[in-house]
């Protein structure tokens, strides 16, 4: 079994018909300027080269229906990392989606709060200091297929289930996303999220802005950066472990 994630988870006008349209269209013109009349065919003929010359017919995006489990947790994928929230939402099923949106949206806030404690650091003390808080970073791939980092590996499909294995963040071991077909489509079926997470993750970002807003109006060193930081997060981050303890042990 993989372990539980916290989300508990063209058709073209052929180049010759091209050609032919457009030297048509130009024999055309070239009768017209003439003097000779053109027939009803003429000008219909005129009118198709350039209709064939102006916009070669392209086919038609894929629909939902179209897509196989695996390009399904590929664009769930392009989706959120594109921030197209809602786009990304139509691809899980109906149930997860409002918790799952409040997640993803939470860790994002989290992400961005973390980028301004880095460059808050890297203005104040230059940027090996900076760079030591680089790694905060990966809070981004916390959340299986809707991680930052995520790689399709395979996909199995039985009848109207299937499983997409992912790899997040070149991490062992390898994650099984769970899909489902209603009707006609395939939606990503993911874990419940553990609740009070998202809230949590944004009282953690709420700590990390104030502390990026510290580290810009008072002098630090990157120790007592790292000091401060860990005292203020430390009440939260406990919280986050008790809630994963809990949800892992229900």
């Amino acid at each position: 079994m993989p372990p539980r994630s916290p989300l508990a988870r063209i058709e073209l006008i052929p180049p010759s018909a091209v050609a032919l349209a457009a030297l048509s269209g130009a024999l055309t013109l070239i009768l017209c300027i003439a003097g000779c009349d053109r027939s009803a065919s003429s000008r219909d003929a005129a009118r198709n080269a350039r209709n064939a010359t102006a916009s070669p017919v392209r086919a038609k995006p894929p629909t939902a229906a179209d897509l196989s489990p695996k390009q399904v947790v590929q664009q769930l994928h392009a989706h959120r990392s594109q921030g197209r929230y809602r786009q990304m939402c139509t691809l899980l099923v109906e149930e997860r989606r409002r918790p799952v949106e409040a997640l993803v949206l939470a860790v994002d806030e989290l992400v961005a709060a973390e980028s301004g404690l880095q460059e808050a650091i890297r203005r104040a003390i230059g940027e090996g200091s900076a760079t030591h808080f680089a790694q905060r970073q990966q809070v981004a791939n916390i959340i299986g297929v809707l991680s930052r980092d995520v790689r399709v590996v395979r996909e199995q499909i039985a009848g109207d289930e299937a499983e997409v294995t992912i790899q997040v963040a070149g991490r062992v071991p390898l994650e099984v996303v769970r899909l489902e077909r209603r009707d006609g489509v395939w939606q990503v079926q993911t874990d419940e999220p553990i609740s009070g997470l998202a809230e949590t993750l944004r009282d953690l970002a709420a700590v990390t802005r104030r502390m990026a807003g510290e580290v810009e109006r008072r002098a630090f060193t990157a120790e007592e950066i790292n000091h401060e930081l860990a005292l203020r997060q430390a009440p939260v981050l406990r919280r986050i472990a008790e809630l994963v303890d809990e949800a892992e042990n229900e």
